[in-house]
This record gives structure tokens, C-alpha cells and sequence, in this order.
């Protein structure tokens, strides 16, 4: 809206400019300018009064005119599911369960058994699984859960997880999958049972607006000095150390920190450019640069409570008929 109006102000003031430059002009040449004080100094109160009504009543009418407008947050929160959900119980953390599980028991015959699926989720991993301002789930994965339940036929117990490294997490038996956009690498697939890819992300540099053209090129960026926030998370740090060798690496906790300002000596974020943008959503003061131009691209695997091949084969071949 402000580039429209002030897009016509421009093209306006610049005919003002024209004419008054060539009279000036022309005046100046033929000896015909005279400087009159009295009528500078009406002509410049006037113009600090207009501009003062000018912006002062733009933005009282803009402010008033746009009460009650839902801000871009709430898209996050309008996202409701496409599909059927099943019952669900939303628990406050993972906790071992109750029964002991029968010899030679597997993790889908636990699930069948007890009639319920736990899946532990990431609370701040929009889009991909998070817990909304009404204290719901919501997200692709959170979908996908309950899809998977659906398919097995039974209730859905969800537990949100406040962590930066889900390895710190893994308590054995104490949950069924984690699903929440987790990257694969190879310490993952060295320490913990991954399915499959289901999606492929692609790196980014969240950074304030006005300093987007900084951040877009990667010859500009590889060259750039400039302290950038990493969580710990082993493809980022590896992506930083190659291919910004001049950045400053500062440890991220949580991005919402960043977000909010809490980490001031960090002048940009790496992260997903999914996960970007959805929070440039909440916060619009920032921008998503892709350097990388979506090479290299990340997989985006589920994780299992346990040691469980035969469970790991059943995703598989669950995340491949849901394709």
C-alpha cells in the first residue's frame, strides 16, 4: 500500500521538479532571479506544515483504517488439517509406558496392542510441526501423524518436545516415532533408526529486511564478515564452516530468540528456507535469502523410539503409499 501511494507522490513530485528546475533555470540564465526572504520562509513553513499533516494524518488514517485486521501470524494458526483426525491426548512430556512390554515385542505390536500411537514433535518447528497460540499442534507432520494413526486404526498421543538437538532427547521406549522435520545425516543414521525421506528442504539465511540485497548472492556472502546465528544442528554447522568461511559463528538455542532480539550480536540466521518463511510470517521485519538457490538440498526423515527394522520397513513403505 505504501509503495502504491507513495509510487504516485513520486511521479508527481517529479514533474513539480521539472518544471521549477527549468524556471529556475531559465531565470537564473537571463538575470531575472530574485531572492524575496519573506517568501522563502512562507513557502518552507508551509511545506513543514503540509508535510506534517501529511504524515501524521497517513498514519493515524492507515492505523485506524486497519484495526482489527488479522496479522500474518494467523495464517500459521488458521492452517487446519485437509483429512479426518483421530482422538488425541496432548502430553506435557515423555514418560515411560505403564505396561512392560511382552519378550520379542515389537514396536508396531506395542502400538496395536495398547490401541494408541505416541509421537513426540518439535514445539517451534513451523511448518512442520508446532504448537500454535491456542496451545494446538498443527503442521504437515502433525498431519501426517494422524494420518499414520489412521491407518493403524488407533488413538493418537502427542507429546511437544523444546529442544535445539533431538539426540538429546532419546530415551528408549519411551516414545513410538518422533516426527518433526528432522534433517538426515550420518550421526543420525549412526545413532538412531531413520525411515526414509519424505521431504527435501533447502537452506537459507534469514536476515532483517533491509539487509536482503546483502545476503542473495553467494559470491557476495562468501565473502561477506558478518556474525551468523547457527543452532546445533550438524548440517548447518557443516554448511557454514564450508561455504562461509568469514562468518562469525554464534550458538542459537532457540530461534525464537533471534527473532525476538535476544541474541543482538547475531546478524543473521542459518535455517531451513522452509522453516524461514513461516516464521518471517510472525515476524515480517525479516526476510529469507537463498543463496544456495536450492542446492544443496537436505532429507527430512522420521525417527523411532527404538531399534525396530521391522518397524522401519512398515514407514517406509507407509511414507511410500502416501506419496
Amino acid at each position: 500500500l505504501a509503495g502504491v501511494i507513495a509510487g504516485r507522490f513520486n511521479s508527481l513530485a517529479g514533474a513539480m521538479h521539472l518544471f521549477a528546475f527549468t524556471a529556475i533555470t531559465v531565470c537564473g540564465v537571463t538575470g531575472l532571479i530574485r531572492v524575496r526572504r519573506r517568501g522563502l520562509l512562507f513557502g518552507a513553513l508551509v511545506s513543514a506544515i503540509s508535510l506534517i499533516i501529511g504524515v501524521v494524518g497517513s498514519r493515524a488514517y492507515l492505523t485506524r483504517s486497519m484495526e482489527g485486521l488479522s496479522h500474518e501470524d494467523s495464517i500459521l494458526n488458521r492452517i487446519q488439517p485437509q483429512l479426518p483426525q483421530v482422538d488425541t491426548v496432548l502430553l506435557e512430556k515423555t514418560e515411560p509406558f505403564a505396561d512392560v512390554p511382552a519378550e520379542g515385542e515389537t514396536i508396531l505390536d506395542r502400538i496395536l496392542r495398547r490401541g494408541v500411537l505416541r509421537v513426540v514433535f518439535g514445539a517451534e518447528k513451523v511448518p512442520f510441526a508446532y504448537l500454535n497460540t491456542d496451545a494446538q499442534p498443527a503442521g504437515f507432520d502433525i498431519e501426517m501423524a494422524h494420518q499414520l494413526a489412521a491407518d493403524l486404526g488407533v488413538s493418537l498421543e502427542l507429546v511437544p518436545l523444546y529442544i535445539d538437538d533431538v539426540q538429546d532427547f532419546r530415551d528408549e521406549g519411551q516414545f513410538d516415532v518422533m516426527m518433526t522435520g528432522v534433517i538426515a545425516n550420518a550421526e543420525r543414521y549412526r545413532d538412531w533408526t531413520l525411515t526414509q525421506a519424505y521431504l527435501e528442504v533447502s537452506p537459507a539465511i534469514v536476515v532483517p529486511d533491509h539487509l536482503r540485497e546483502r545476503f542473495n548472492s553467494m559470491e557476495r556472502v562468501r565473502d561477506e564478515t558478518f556474525s551468523l546465528g547457527v543452532i546445533n544442528e550438524p548440517s548447518f554447522l557443516r554448511l557454514a564452516e564450508r561455504h562461509l568461511p568469514k562468518a562469525t559463528i554464534i550458538p542459537v538455542h532457540r530461534f525464537e530468540d533471534f527473532f525476538a532480539g535476544k541474541i543482538p550480536e547475531a546478524d543473521a540466521l542459518l535455517m531451513t528456507a522452509e522453516e524461514g518463511s513461516a516464521w518471517t510470517l510472525r515476524h515480517p521485519a525479516f526476510h529469507v535469502a537463498t543463496p544456495w538457490k536450492g542446492n544443496p538440498k537436505w532429507p527430512l526423515v522420521y525417527l523411532l523410539g527404538q531399534d525396530d527394522p521391522g518397524m522401519r520397513q512398515f514407514l517406509d513403505d507407509w511414507i511410500q503409499l502416501k506419496r
